[in-house]
């Protein structure tokens, strides 16, 4: 068994490297554009035409360098909508305003176009992206563009809060600790508390969010800061009051220290692998299947197919995990000693951390600074979470009076 687990452990360390090595020789493969990836896509989702005369709309300038060129990457153009009355035709024409495709004269009824552009040798600078119409032309439409491929690295996110996840269990397996009905159960009140809080959320939100006027324009305003401390209250009021209300009343509540520190690591890796496997999902799709999501959706997960921002999601879950293990603890800890002041100050220290998140959301990580300034503050509250944790390990009782025995633990954690 010991030696099954080690070459499954080897594996994983393997392919994680393997993994690492060709994202970092994919990016490093190719000479960077000069044009920076904010201007190598852009779209409009929703338009309306309504024109009595004849004539042209060119929303778009595309700029192409020998880079681009050089690499092989087209120009793809999606354009869809319909055509009510008149017609139209979509166009993109060459820096000297020569038209190098078109898409056709489009006469009323529905239309969808995908379709990609090689830009020949020496062709650059910049291009035009648009349409000509007719007279008394009724339409609506997406039209949008893009020139860039995707990065493996894409995939960095997913597959790394999936290993992170991994990473603690396996330490639970190495340290003889894990009990698969504690890890369970653990994860059980993670889906319950969190299906319990967005509920709540969905029905109270809009309502206390406009009475408190918070918006992303006055970030520290009365009522933006009070919004921030709201959603943190709701993570701890649910993830750790909920849990404390509950487990008070049953018997799992009555958990030895091992059992209290493997339900922590349920409770928080059963997010890093859900969050990792949809993340990891979402970048198979745009790698492989890019023609099936918006231009608008493309260019966002362009924007952050960086290491720096790769590797951000990665370094919040460990931190994260740390941070649920220390607030599921103090909540075993507080039924193990009677004392309720534990369960507060694991309700203070989930609500401060999420409000950090509340924050966030409303400044925006559109910025390698701005992720890496609420990692940083995520980070340390992982730390305070790993250092509280180590001072509980030394101080939970080791029989608590209503505690069940331990061979009657063991059992359960064996069922």
């Amino acid at each position: 068994m010991r030696n099954s687990f080690c070459n499954y452990r080897k594996a994983i360390v393997f392919i994680s490297v393997i993994f690492m090595v060709s994202i970092f020789l994919t990016s490093c493969s190719a000479h960077a554009s000069t044009v920076p990836m904010d201007m190598r896509w852009a779209s409009v989702e929703g338009g309306q035409l309504h024109e009595e005369q004849a004539g042209e709309q060119f929303y778009f300038n595309i700029p192409v360098d020998e880079s681009l060129i050089d690499q092989g990457i087209p120009i793809k153009m999606k354009v869809s909508g319909l055509v009510t009355s008149g017609w139209l035709r979509f166009e993109l024409r060459d820096p000297r305003g020569q038209p190098v495709w078109d898409s056709g004269t489009i006469n009323p009824g529905d239309f969808a176009i995908n379709k990609e552009y090689d830009v020949p040798a020496g062709k650059t600078g910049l291009y035009e992206f648009g349409m000509v119409f007719g007279g008394n032309t009724l339409a609506s439409y997406n039209l949008g563009w893009y020139a860039f491929r995707l990065s493996p690295i894409l995939l960095l996110p997913g597959f790394g809060m999936i290993l992170v996840a991994l990473a603690y269990i396996i330490y639970a397996l190495r340290a003889g600790i894990l009990g698969w009905r504690s890890l369970g159960l653990g994860a059980l009140f993670w889906v319950l508390t969190v299906a319990a809080k967005f509920a709540f959320a969905a029905l109270a939100n809009p309502l206390i969010l406009r009475v408190l006027e918070v918006n992303s324009e006055h970030l520290f305003s009365p009522g933006n800061l009070l919004a921030y401390l709201y959603i943190g209250a709701l993570t701890g009021i649910f993830e750790v009051g909920l849990a404390w209300l509950i487990l008070s009343k049953i018997r799992w509540g009555m958990a030895d220290w091992k059992q209290a520190l493997v339900f922590g690591i349920g409770f928080g890796t059963v997010e890093a692998l859900l969050l990792g496997i949809g993340g990891l999902a979402s970048a198979l799709v745009s790698l492989f299947a890019a023609d099936m999501l918006p231009i608008s959706a493309l260019g966002t997960l362009a924007n952050n197919g960086t290491l720096g921002m790769a590797l951000a999601p990665v370094i919040e879950r460990f931190s994260v995990v740390l941070a649920h293990i220390f607030s599921c603890v103090l909540i075993f800890y507080a039924i193990a000693k009677r004392e309720g002041k534990w369960v507060w100050l694991s309700i203070l220290y989930k609500t401060l951390l999420d409000a950090v998140a509340g924050f966030a959301a409303y400044w925006g990580l559109n910025t390698l600074i701005k992720i890496w300034t609420i990692e940083g503050i995520i980070l340390v509250f992982g730390l305070i979470g790993l250092w509280g944790t180590l001072q509980i390990a030394k101080r939970y009782p080791g029989e608590p009076a209503d505690q069940l025995s331990t061979s009657q633990s063991l059992q359960q954690d064996q069922l």
